[in-house]
């Protein structure tokens, strides 16, 4: 008898999940094409932990013990968290250059010793076009706001 009510109790997170993401998504599409990833980005992680919520909701639901499903989801999280901090840095260093609008396509980006054209910028790294020999230089973002750059 929990099962209807666990199935039903997960469809009214995924319906809220999906009934809050249609608007966001229209607001974006109106935006320019350089202020999308951001709002888009949100809107993903805001979509994401709501259908999480309902998952643990349904869980409870239907009667199973989340305390130790928690307290071991806490760890695993502390363990990827320090095993992706890299990753996770250069996502929080894309974020923050796509909000602050610091570096635009098509700038001149020098970097330590490459000089190029911006080509992309990206949540985890920048894509330089090098002026010298025309190879292609993925920089990561959490390095050129931890380190010196200049824009020409």
């Amino acid at each position: 008898m929990k099962l209807p009510m666990c199935i039903c109790s997960f469809l009214v997170f995924l319906i809220i999940a999906y009934a809050l993401q249609r608007p966001c998504q229209k607001i974006i599409k109106k935006l320019p094409s350089h202020k999308q990833k951001l709002p888009f980005f949100i809107t993903r992680v805001l979509r994401t932990f709501i259908i999480l919520l309902g998952i643990v909701n349904s869980l409870s639901v239907v009667g199973i013990d989340l305390k130790n499903l928690i307290a071991g989801l806490g760890i695993t999280g502390f363990i990827l968290g320090f095993a992706l901090k890299d990753i996770i840095s250069s996502i929080i260093s894309g974020l923050i250059i796509t909000v602050n609008e610091n570096i635009r396509i098509g700038e001149v980006l020098t970097f330590k010793d490459v000089s190029g054209v911006v080509l992309k910028v990206d949540i985890r790294h920048t894509i330089l076009q090098d002026l010298k020999n025309n190879k292609r230089h993925f920089i990561s973002n959490s390095k050129l706001l931890s380190e010196h750059f200049s824009i020409s």
